[in-house]
């Protein structure tokens, strides 16, 4: 339930309406924005709460408020400065509660995507001769391409349930990492396009026997090294710069301890690094080099999920700068 309290002209009338912030039994989050831009400094003026200047020229200050007189008190702070109250907001103190295990689990599910639909393909696009054996296999086929739809999806969701939460810190990086995870989602489904017509041609191929069998073999080819290209190279760029952006602002805000943020950091680098060795070499999939250097990221994400599904983001108590 939030409460909504508004001033005029930094000191005129005031409306209440909500629970104390103590009614639950423990700090309830409240958002208060001011007009006009506070700097870092005010932080011991404001003490707990979260310092964010925001790009209509407005500051939000946010954090845990554990008692009615202590809400009170920081509302006469904000008048003794003189600057204008626009709103005051009560947040519940588990309102990122729920987003926090939808990211948990659409991180569980993305990586268990990744990691099944490898399986489901496995061996079945490889060799000289495997179109010819795609027919006889197009259940796995099929199961790989719906692995890849949920794949999809779950990438795209992590940064669109993130921003709710992400936004308050930067609003453009925010909105950046949910571009770049909807960019990623939707390659998927471009290589999940070109998975289901290999295996249509593939059945061509079977059923015509020698007949226009290079043909095949050749739009084959285009199509298999549009979706190697795509799933190792140009994809797993979009993921990373979204995964880069998150990330950063999960480090500056403190959402989540900054060893497991910064982890995120250094474990998206070697990813990096393996995407460029791999556009060079053009050595995609599960080689030794791609491996190696994917596995800090695949072991963070789950520590992440984890983490967010147990704990949760952490309260807004420490200072946070706009970026």
């Amino acid at each position: 339930m939030a409460a909504v309290v508004n001033f005029k002209n930094g000191n005129g009338q005031m409306s209440d309406r909500g629970d104390s912030p103590s009614d639950q039994g423990q700090p309830a989050t409240y958002e208060i924005r001011v007009k006009g831009e506070l700097d870092q400094s005010w932080g011991d003026w404001f003490p707990g709460l979260v310092i964010t200047p925001q790009e209509n020229g407005d500051t939000l200050l946010s954090g845990p408020v554990v008692d009615q007189a202590a809400l009170h008190g920081l509302l006469r702070r904000v008048r003794d400065l003189g600057v204008p109250l626009v709103s005051v907001n009560r947040i519940g103190p588990s309102s990122h509660r729920k987003t926090a295990v939808v990211v948990g689990l659409l991180f569980i599910i993305c990586t268990a995507m990744s990691v099944l639909q490898s399986v489901a393909t496995a061996g079945l696009l490889d060799g000289a001769q495997y179109l010819t054996g795609l027919s006889a296999h197009g259940g796995r086929m099929v199961a790989g391409a719906l692995i890849e739809f949920a794949w999809a999806f779950a990438a795209a969701g992590i940064a669109v349930a993130l921003y709710p939460v992400l936004r308050k810190h930067s609003r453009a990086l925010a909105l950046g990492s949910v571009a770049c995870r909807l960019i990623e989602g939707a390659l998927i489904l471009v290589g999940t396009l070109a998975l289901l017509a290999l295996l249509s041609i593939g059945k061509q191929t079977a059923a015509g026997g020698s007949v226009g069998a290079s043909s095949f073999q050749a739009v084959a080819t285009v199509l298999l090294a549009t979706r190697d290209w795509i799933h190792g190279f140009v994809m797993l760029l979009a993921w990373l710069s979204g995964a880069f952006m998150y990330y950063y602002l999960l480090y500056v805000s403190r959402l989540v301890p900054r060893w497991l943020s910064g982890w995120g950091l250094v474990a998206a680098l070697l990813c990096l690094a393996a995407t460029v060795y791999s556009g060079f070499t053009q050595e995609f999939g599960f080689t030794t080099v791609n491996t190696a250097l994917n596995i800090p990221i695949g072991i963070q994400e789950m520590v992440l999920a984890v983490w967010l599904i147990a704990k949760g983001f952490a309260p807004a108590q420490t200072r946070s700068r706009h970026v």
